[in-house]
């Protein structure tokens, strides 16, 4: 079953589909006490705060009503390790989609960076894509605001309701959804441009010897790269040619149970398009990755069949490796190549060998 994503298309097509209005009606915090608790909570979490005097005022006015939870488990809160909130939980999705993105109830952070690495290695092997909630949390659980324990009380005790005014002109819903549309679209091509050009500005880095410490867009985005000092032009020349400038690179044992390498890495991610993160314990294709120590480049059988296995991993064709498949090409400590595939086999019980292409 295809993971929701509770994007604005989403809501707005169970919208369409209720015939109610496309957004919350009560949606402020002198309407709904969740929509307070809520946007309340993430002043303390690092977003803007409400003015001290407002807050208090808020605060006594949905304390005299009857609408606030009574247990600890109908209560909106965040919690996390030292001040770094991580869970999200009964939230108003209203508050949620405007600070993080997504219609939901409850959300929650991956938990440390193996955690994100292993999920970003699912969700690559998935072709999840750049909206994906996966990339950043581990879980989400999506709600439209008809659904919310609140809603039904409200409408009930207002003197108008959340559907359409018959005074109110409709909206077009083929309109609203090319208009829905394009907008998903136009967002998703601004992810792989911004990706695309700091995918750039790494090769400019790498092949001019220019250091560059941080890039990006004052406001937009902006990126810092690892202090870890880049290969020479001269160390990026290949030995001899690679073919296809491809090949096939062992970088060590991994075993998922303790979530670490038993031997190696022999490389680390130097930058991942997309996210902007670095120092990934698991590769994955698209990957700028910065090789740590010299690693021969393998292609099954190459001596004697050429090409015939250089998109299939040598593991799968044979093991132990022979002399055969041993192109001659080496990879210099200190080299930057991009990642093009993934490779992860093991014997039962046996930690998993990692190869990359």
């Amino acid at each position: 079953m295809r993971d929701i994503i509770p994007d604005k298309k989403w809501y707005s097509e169970i919208s369409r589909a209720k015939e109610v209005l496309p957004r919350c009606p009560f949606a402020t915090a002198d309407s709904c006490p969740r929509f307070y608790q809520s946007l309340s909570l993430l002043g303390s979490a690092g977003c803007t705060s409400i003015p001290e005097d407002e807050d208090k005022r808020l605060l006594e006015k949905w304390k005299s009503s009857d609408l606030l939870p009574l247990t600890g488990k109908q209560e909106t809160s965040i919690s996390g390790p030292d001040g770094h909130f991580k869970s999200f939980s009964n939230f108003c999705p209203e508050v949620s989609f405007n600070n993080f993105g997504y219609f939901a109830t409850y959300l929650h952070k991956h938990t440390d960076e193996i955690d994100i690495d292993v999920a970003h290695h699912n969700l690559g092997k998935m072709g999840a894509p750049p909206d994906h909630w996966g990339w950043v949390w581990s879980t989400v659980i999506p709600m439209h605001y008809t659904e919310c324990p609140l809603y039904s009380i409200l409408v009930h005790r207002s003197d108008g309701t959340s559907k359409r005014n018959v005074n109110t002109p409709k909206i077009n819903p083929q309109v609203k959804q090319k208009s829905d549309s394009e907008d998903h679209r136009n967002h998703n091509l601004i992810k792989w441009i911004v990706s695309l050009i700091l995918l750039l500005l790494v090769c400019y880095q790498v092949y001019s010897g220019i250091v560059l410490k941080k890039v990006g867009v004052p406001g937009i985005f902006e990126v810092e790269f690892a202090d870890t000092a880049l290969p020479s032009k001269d160390v990026l020349k290949f030995e001899t040619l690679m073919p296809f400038d491809t090949g096939w690179i062992f970088i060590g044992y991994f075993d998922p149970n303790r979530k670490l390498y038993t031997e190696g890495p022999y490389a680390s991610v130097a930058f991942r398009p997309g996210t902007g993160s670095r120092g990934a314990i698991i590769p994955e294709k698209g990957d700028v990755l910065m090789i740590k120590k010299n690693r021969s480049v393998v292609i099954a059988n190459y001596k004697t069949q050429n090409l015939k296995f250089h998109l299939q991993s040598p593991s799968l064709v044979h093991d132990p490796l022979i002399d055969d498949d041993y192109t001659g090409v080496n990879l210099l400590k200190g080299k930057l190549v991009l990642v093009r595939d993934v490779e992860m086999s093991n014997y039962p019980g046996d930690p998993f060998s990692i190869w990359l292409e």
